[in-house]
């Protein structure tokens, strides 16, 4: 099915992004030219103060000229009243607090739309299950899908994927965000979106160390098929809708991040893992958050609970935790039983 572009919310929506790194500027700056009226908010105030002085921001996409419509703010006050739509766009695991501290101001009007990718590595739980003492279900949106922040800011062509419970509603704000180069498909199925995007980077970590070691392409496309499967065994035990795994925030995401030559932090990550630094080393040169890391041992913790197998995860979480080498864990994987009947589902 398709929606006529002209389908809009309000004569003037209003978003309010949490988060003033790479992506929650990038999403701010994308949505101001959709027609939104958007409040980017950072905790850091001589960060937010230099974007409104200089249009840029110069520490996460310094290449990228900014709206200068756009509200800069590190006032939660200010950028809980412009909206009553905020985009979780921070660190996954800082979601859950700044929920908390914005509790206060959820009203019925709220919607809180997860642009985070990663689990609440706390409790071992998908990021709206986290949230929901705080916000009601029905309140809770995600957005995800394969985007590289400095492409969608510079107005590249990139499609994501909006879930939320209330099919009217997501459809019109997937409409309104839709533009000449920024596709968003509407979706019911909110765990199976974050689900896969919280994921993909576990397995993005493993194509980097797959790389990085020189075992071969034919080594990494294995490992991101089978890695895939493991995501979709899981998310299905979880209550995702399986389709959605074969979308845009599932394979798709995947796909841009495993196989990216160099702008996915998380493959950038596992490639130097796979060249043979420390855990420690490799996130000191990488110099930026690494979702992966958190999300195997949360990812871990769920097959377990659920009882589903997860082989290769568990060799990647042991690889980050220094306990075995590349070529222990290529050695583990590889001769580890035959599983019955395993020509059914490769």
């Amino acid at each position: 099915m398709t929606f006529p572009k002209n389908t809009r919310l309000t004569p003037s929506p209003s978003l309010t992004i949490f988060g003033a790194g790479s992506f929650g500027t990038a999403l701010a700056e994308t949505f101001q030219k959709s027609g939104f009226s958007c409040c980017l908010w950072g905790r850091n105030d001589a960060l937010m103060q230099t974007i409104k002085i200089t249009q840029k921001n110069t520490t996460y996409l310094p290449t990228i000229p900014l709206n200068p419509d756009i509200l800069y703010t590190s006032d939660l006050h200010v950028a809980t009243a412009h909206s009553q739509h905020w985009i979780m766009a921070i660190k996954a695991p800082a979601v859950p607090g700044l929920m908390h501290t914005l509790s206060a101001w959820v009203t019925k009007e709220t919607r809180v739309i997860i642009a985070a990718k990663g689990f609440d590595n706390v409790n071992d739980q998908l990021l709206h299950h986290a949230l929901t003492s705080i916000v009601p279900y029905e309140q809770i949106l995600a957005l995800s899908g394969p985007s590289f922040a400095i492409e969608l800011a510079a107005g590249q062509q990139t499609a994501l994927v909006l879930a939320g419970q209330h099919e009217a509603e997501t459809q019109a704000l997937a409409v309104q965000m839709t533009t000449d180069t920024l596709r968003v498909y509407p979706s019911h199925d909110v765990t199976g979106v974050l689900f896969g995007g919280a994921f993909k980077n576990i397995l993005a970590i493993g194509a980097g160390i797959v790389e990085g070691a020189c075992f071969g392409e034919n080594a990494r496309a294995a490992l991101v098929c089978r890695g895939f499967h493991e995501m979709c065994q899981l998310a299905d035990k979880m209550g995702a809708d399986k389709n959605t795994l074969f979308g845009l925030s599932g394979l798709g995401d995947l796909s841009l991040t495993a196989m990216s030559a160099g702008l996915s932090r998380n493959k950038k990550f596992g490639l130097l893992l796979g060249q043979g630094l420390q855990p420690a080393e490799a996130l000191e040169k990488v110099g930026a958050t690494i979702e992966g890391i958190s999300s195997v041992l949360v990812a871990c913790a769920l097959g377990q609970k659920h009882d589903i197998p997860l082989p290769i995860t568990q060799e990647i979480a042991a690889l980050i935790a220094g306990e075995k080498t590349c070529d222990a864990v290529m050695n583990t994987l590889m001769n580890r039983p035959l599983p019955s009947a395993e020509w059914i589902a490769v």
